[in-house]
């Protein structure tokens, strides 16, 4: 999957910090994934539980406009795998119609709260071999700031 194809990187818009926010660029983020004929399901929920000796199981309910539901097993004990046992609701985004039945892999990140004693944003991205599926995340917030700079050509 290249990250040039605009088809799949516009639906990361929502991965952004601000996209939820009040903040001017939340709004324009929004206006963005709503010109590019992304659709959402505001009401799906996931549920992160044990599942077998040292892994989790990722549970992903949507039901606006259909009725589906997502379940993929991931590994847990590496320095990467950071992933709370957990239940949270959150929204489902995608292009055009929630995604078709069958076979996807997935990439899930959890992402520090705005506290240590606060666990942050849980996002699942969904994928086939050829593009990205889907994408959820959790309506809670996670650690961060804004900040600005430049690009420039050094030699």
């Amino acid at each position: 999957m290249s990250n040039t194809d605009t088809r799949d990187f516009n639906l990361d818009l929502v991965l952004h910090p601000l996209y939820d926010s009040d903040h001017p660029l939340g709004a324009h983020l929004r206006n963005l994934v709503k010109a590019g004929n992304f659709s959402s399901d505001p009401s799906a929920r996931v549920d992160i539980t044990p599942h077998g000796a040292g892994g989790l199981k990722a549970t992903v309910t949507v039901g606006d406009p259909a009725h589906k539901q997502f379940q993929g097993f991931f590994a847990t004990g590496t320095a990467t795998s950071n992933v709370d046992v957990q239940s949270a609701t959150g929204r489902l985004f995608y292009r055009g119609s929630p995604p078709a039945d069958g076979d996807n892999k997935f990439w899930i990140q959890q992402f520090p709260g705005p506290t240590p004693k606060e666990t942050g944003r849980l996002v699942l991205e969904f994928y086939t071999d050829e593009r990205l599926t889907a994408v959820f995340k959790t309506d809670r917030g996670n650690g961060g700031t804004e900040g600005s700079g430049a690009w420039a050509t050094i030699n």
